[in-house]
Order: structure tokens, then C-alpha cells, then sequence
């Protein structure tokens, strides 16, 4: 709790008059009026851009040192609201909730509830923790199915599957970390992808090795595999204790999503061979957009003489519930072959 806690506290505050913001001290509000003056005396003499311009260099200077100050002064500030979350979490486990929830970002706030209804099962207060993990543990262990003809060509496949075999190299890695966003958070590791983004060559050297060795044996870590769920609440109108209301975020670890971007172009690539997804299939394509779909949509009403009919699906919980064996039977037939298939399986 006190993980997840530090994780949604604010690295920076919001747009509140100077006075009233809490980084705002006495050394951070001198270095803002230095850097005043010396903008005001930069701006009198024409704004000039010259690094021989005295008046210039000094802004610049100023400017620096009251960013520096700001930071350093915000850095502090929240080193101070942890220490005292922390600080409240044996002794008043009231105060820790009402102190995360207090310095949470408005924007991340969807909703509060205090209980919960699971399997006919009211949880509250500690209780809620559990009361989720019984939820999102239903959704990815469903009730299992009789074996089937499908299960038993997944198992031949298995069996008597050959094909190439990847290679990750320097270059694909660096690319696969330049796709990375810097603002996206951690996993349960919380190493956040601009970590990786700034690391240095011989991190990069033992992260292709580890990738490679992963694609070689066919064997997925189980870090990999495990996810940090964030349950966001989809309408104020709908309840706030149903959990089916909230959309459950899954935050993967970083290095499970480089290995993804390492093998997204091999899967497409051999999924692009066999026509998948169909060139009419607008979601989740490069080029397409909701514009595409419209227009496709107003020029099919337009050529058909008689009545058109529009049926709409939505999927709840596609994911959590999608028929695994089916998917890789799927991708077989498609020609994914090799390591690429057992990767993908485990």
C-alpha cells in the first residue's frame, strides 16, 4: 500500500497563485525575483541572444538556479507528505487513506467507495484489497472447459512445431527503447521506462543478452508475467460497488514491454502473409481512422438499393476471458512458427 501510495503522489504541484503553493519558500521565491530582474534588464536592452551579451548569460544563469531551487524545494516537500503517510500507517490506518486520497492527482481520482460487492460478498475497509484480488482472480482463471479438438491440435502443434529462430541485436533493442513513452509509470518493479531510456551501453549489452536467452530457451520470466491492476472506474452513473464498472488497467513491467515491441514486427509481419487483419478491419491498424470508417460506412448506404442493417458488439472483459488455445491454433494456421509461437504460448 505505501508502494502504491508513493507511486501517485505528485511530483509536481498544481497551477495555485506562487504564495499558496507548498514548494514555494523564502530561497525559491528569492531566486524567482532575481530572475525577474535580471529578465526585465535582458528585455530593456532588446532581448539580444548573444553569449558575449553580459545581460543574456545572467538571465540565463538566474533562470537556472530558480528551476534547480524549485525543483530541489518540490523534491523536499514530497519526501516530507511520504515520511508523514508513512509515519500514519500502523498507528492510524484511517489517516493513511485519507492522506493518500488527499495527495493524489484530482485527475487520477475517478471515484471513492467504501465497499465493494463480490460474489454476493460485501467487502469493506481492509477487506477491499481482497475483495478485488477474488475479482480480477475470476476474470483470469474461468471455469475450466472440457477438452476439446482444438486443445488437442494445440498440443500436436506443439509437438511437431518447427521454424526459424529470433535474434534480438543492439540495433532492434535501441529502438525498441526509443518507442518506449517516458511518461507512462512502472510496474511492480517501478522502474519506469525513461529509467531504461537513459541507460548506458553496458546495460543495454546485458538486456540483449537476457532477451536473447529468453527467446533461445523459450521461457518467459515469471516478473514478466506479473502485473500491477488498477481498477478505473468507467461513468459516474454507474455504481461505484460493482467492480464489473471499473476497467482494470494492467501495468506490466518495462522489460516485458520491450520484449513486445522486440516481437510485434516478427508477428506482423507473418500475420500480414495470410491477410490478418482483414484490410477492412479499421481498429488497430496503421493509416486507419474513425473518419476511414465513416466514409466506408456512408458509401455502403449509398450503393445499397435496399435497407442496411449495423450490428454493434462490445466485448466486456475481452481479454481476461479470450479463448488462449483458440488464439494459437489461430496463429499457427497464420505461419507463426518457431520460438515466436512458444513465446507467445507461455
Amino acid at each position: 500500500m505505501v508502494q502504491t501510495s508513493t507511486s501517485n503522489l505528485p511530483h509536481s504541484f498544481s497551477s495555485t497563485p506562487r504564495n499558496r503553493k507548498p514548494e514555494w519558500n523564502k530561497d525559491v521565491d528569492k531566486s524567482y525575483v532575481k530572475m525577474k530582474v535580471n529578465w526585465k534588464s535582458w528585455k530593456d536592452q532588446g532581448r539580444p541572444r548573444s553569449k558575449e551579451n553580459t545581460a543574456w548569460i545572467s538571465y540565463k544563469k538566474s533562470k537556472n538556479m530558480f528551476r534547480r531551487s524549485l525543483r530541489q524545494s518540490r523534491q523536499r516537500t514530497r519526501n516530507e507528505i511520504i515520511k508523514e503517510v508513512e509515519s500514519s500507517k500502523h498507528d492510524n490506518p484511517l489517516l493513511f487513506s485519507k492522506l493518500v486520497k488527499q495527495h493524489r492527482s484530482p485527475s487520477n481520482i475517478r471515484t471513492d467507495t467504501d465497499s465493494l460487492i463480490v460474489s454476493d460478498k460485501k467487502h469493506t475497509g481492509q477487506q477491499l484489497l481482497e475483495g478485488w484480488e477474488q475479482y480480477f482472480r475470476a476474470l483470469s482463471n474461468p471455469d475450466p472447459c472440457p477438452p476439446c479438438q482444438v486443445d488437442e491440435e494445440v498440443t500436436q502443434a506443439e509437438v511437431l512445431l518447427e521454424g526459424t529462430q529470433l535474434h534480438v541485436t543492439s540495433s532492434q533493442l535501441n529502438i525498441a527503447i526509443a518507442q518506449l513513452k517516458s511518461g507512462k509509470a512502472g510496474g511492480v518493479d517501478h522502474i519506469s521506462p525513461k529509467h531504461v531510456k537513459f541507460s548506458g551501453p553496458i546495460t543495454r549489452l546485458v538486456l540483449v543478452q537476457i532477451y536473447n536467452s529468453i527467446l533461445f530457451h523459450c521461457h518467459m520470466p515469471s516478473n514478466f508475467k506479473t502485473s500491477l491492476i488498477l481498477p478505473i472506474h468507467k461513468g459516474k452513473w454507474k455504481s461505484p460497488t460493482d467492480p464489473s464498472n471499473y476497467r482494470g488497467i494492467s501495468l506490466t513491467t518495462v522489460f516485458c514491454k520491450i520484449l513486445e515491441l522486440l516481437i510485434k514486427p516478427e508477428l506482423e509481419e507473418a500475420l500480414h502473409k495470410s491477410n490478418i487483419p482483414h484490410e477492412l478491419q479499421s481498429g488497430f491498424q496503421e493509416g486507419h481512422s474513425c473518419l476511414l470508417v465513416a466514409a466506408t460506412l456512408n458509401l455502403i448506404i449509398e450503393s445499397n438499393k435496399k435497407h442496411t442493417f449495423i450490428a454493434y458488439l462490445d466485448a466486456a472483459n475481452a481479454f481476461d476471458t479470450v479463448w488462449h488455445n483458440g488464439l494459437l491454433l489461430k496463429l499457427y494456421k497464420a505461419g507463426v512458427r518457431g520460438n515466436l509461437w512458444f513465446i507467445v504460448k507461455r
